[in-house]
């Protein structure tokens, strides 16, 4: 008993450095077949890299991902079928990554024969100890069991499996009673080795569809979309001051889809909601538009104060250079309360509404709709129930992951700086 108590109080350490925990290794490095252009036909044995030289028609790897998982559902219960655990992508070196749990090309001959490449690309085929049939019968244990784990005190957020091969569960603290107590509730086939555990922040969609004045990052906005009484719903992202002082807020171009000097309003349409118009809007680096606030209207240099009641007030931001891989990060939209996640990418292309865009950040979860136009930030506590934030940039896009365009990226399309901070 002792040994386990320590076991967990180590485990608990080690996720208060780098803010998650892995109850086990999922997937060995080593597990891995690399198929590339010319690879078709040939059966490869583990570690073998084919890399084809890239061609400036670079396919487009979300699209990929989509065929990927249209081969494997047209399988019915086949042997891929059975074998198969996800999919997820690095843009930035047009590799598409394809999880199984067995590395035999012989079992692996659907995916390459229908994906089929007409470009150079790179395939890299991972090898997870789960199969998403076992996986998914595991979350859904999990998710069944929620209501009845927070009616017992257990702080969960969220869950989710990932494409890497694993599942996500989040829990408001991370310490050993609320593991021990989690884990008392989930069944035997639940394979503990397959759990990640992280510190997450408890959900207040009620709170970022209300209306909040001053206005503040992560709450919900509708824009005139198509016509005057045509309407689509969003999320703000930062507020601030463009170069001549004027001041706005930040969120995204596609909801505005008129263009320049459409109306916004904060929470829904209506007279007592009209917060401004849309002055600049960004569709060539960023899907970005910012709206110049009304005199009447303030916001402030803060992100939504979740049920905590700390302060969230951006005092920095950063730009695409300054953006490191791996760098955990925070989102907020209307629809996904503080999201804690990763950095997965960046410097990818990515087709959005207005074509390709290039250079954007790529978070390891997916947002949600209505989302777009969030705020995507890092945060520090410093005391006093403040946790100073940096800016990194707006939400615009989710699918596998959640797309992010970087602050000067949108001041590259608005052809003026933004200052952000407090």
């Amino acid at each position: 008993m002792k040994k386990m108590i320590l076991v967990l109080v180590g485990i608990v350490l080690v996720s208060f450095i780098y803010g998650s925990i892995f109850l086990a290794q999922t997937m060995p490095a080593s597990a891995e077949l690399n198929l590339g252009v010319d690879a078709k036909n040939e059966l490869l044995e583990k570690n073998d890299w084919i890399i084809g030289e890239l061609t400036e028609n670079d396919p487009d790897l979300i699209d990929l991902t989509h065929k990927v998982q249209e081969i494997v559902e047209s399988k019915d219960e086949s042997t891929l079928k059975s074998i198969y655990v996800g999919r997820y992508i690095n843009p930035a070196n047009n590799t598409l990554f394809i999880t199984v749990t067995d590395l035999d090309s012989n079992k692996l001959q659907d995916i390459i024969d229908e994906l089929n490449p007409e470009t150079k690309l790179k395939i890299i085929f991972k090898q997870s100890k789960y199969s998403f049939t076992q996986l998914n019968a595991a979350y859904k244990a999990i998710d069944s069991a929620a209501d009845e784990m927070i009616k017992n005190g257990v702080p969960l957020t969220g869950c989710g499996i990932k494409g890497k091969g694993y599942i996500w569960i989040e829990l408001e603290e991370v310490n050993s009673e609320n593991i021990q107590s989690l884990l008392s509730f989930l069944p035997e086939y639940v394979p503990r080795d397959a759990l990640v555990i992280r510190k997450g922040s408890k959900a207040t969609d009620a709170s970022l569809t209300e209306k909040h004045r001053p206005l503040v990052a992560g709450i919900q906005v509708t824009c005139q979309y198509g016509g005057p009484t045509t309407l689509q719903v969003g999320s703000l992202g930062f507020y601030g001051t463009d170069s001549s002082g004027t001041r706005g807020i930040l969120t995204c171009a596609h909801i505005i889809t008129n263009g320049l000097y459409d109306t916004a309003w904060q929470p829904v349409y209506g007279v007592t909601n009209n917060i401004g118009e849309c002055l600049y809007r960004g569709t060539d680096d960023s899907d970005s538009a910012f709206i110049e606030l009304d005199y009447y209207i303030y916001g402030a240099y803060q992100i939504h104060p979740d049920l905590s009641g700390y302060d969230y007030v951006v005092e920095y931001q950063t730009e695409y250079d300054d953006i490191t891989e791996g760098a955990f990060v925070r989102y907020v939209g209307k629809n996904s309360s503080f999201v804690g996640t990763t950095v997965e990418n960046k410097g990818g292309k990515m087709s959005g509404s207005f074509g390709w865009l290039s250079d954007q950040i790529w978070l390891d979860d997916p947002c949600q709709h209505g989302d777009s136009g969030g705020a995507c930030y890092s945060q520090v506590y410093v005391g006093d129930n403040k946790y100073d934030c940096t800016a990194y940039g707006i939400v615009w896009g989710f699918d596998t992951y959640t797309y992010v365009s970087p602050i000067d990226n949108i001041e590259s399309d608005f052809g003026t700086t933004l200052d952000l901070t407090n």
